[in-house]
């Protein structure tokens, strides 16, 4: 396994959350969009953001060698957003997923960040395949896991949910 890689684009640098990026975790999984789109994961202050990054580190990091990246703004490594890949039960391969502060959507970061988590995936930890999920109506994310190849495979119903979403598939 490779520890804390970080990973360049021509905009970003992205790297493992660690609990020193509380602050920032915590703005961003109470931005509206994210709220909508992924969920409330009802975190309300840094203490609730710093147990958020310990089990990412723990269920991600430190068993499988991958898991959710902080991305920064080159040059200024201001941080703006996640990427991730993510092991969920309830699915068979890793799950690539995305979150952005809003101002900072709509600009094409997330499929750079994206692209440069894959090639990790692909070339780092030589994962075969990866799948996205999204809702029908979150269109932004549908359009990005598009854009980076993967294609429809299924309905899937995600444990306590209501309501099927699309499951998204990429050969590695």
């Amino acid at each position: 396994m490779i520890k804390n890689p970080q990973l360049e684009t021509k905009r970003l640098m992205l790297r493992w959350i660690k609990p020193s990026d509380s602050p920032f975790v915590l703005k961003l999984l109470n931005e509206p969009s994210f709220i909508q789109n992924i969920g409330d994961r009802k975190i309300r202050d840094t203490a609730g953001a710093e147990g958020y990054i310990q089990k990412i580190a723990s269920d991600g990091y430190e068993k499988l060698g991958y898991g959710s990246f902080l991305v920064l703004l080159l040059p200024t490594l201001e941080p703006i957003g996640i990427c991730s890949l993510i092991k969920r039960d309830y699915l068979k391969d890793a799950d690539i997923g995305f979150a952005f502060l809003s101002q900072f959507e709509g600009q094409g970061i997330a499929t750079e960040a994206s692209k440069a988590v894959i090639e990790y995936c692909r070339s780092a930890i030589r994962l075969k395949r990866i799948v996205g999920i999204a809702s029908s109506s979150n269109k932004a994310s549908m359009r990005v896991l598009e854009k980076l190849g993967l294609k429809f495979e299924s309905l899937v119903l995600p444990p306590g949910e209501s309501k099927e979403i699309n499951l998204l598939s990429l050969e590695l």
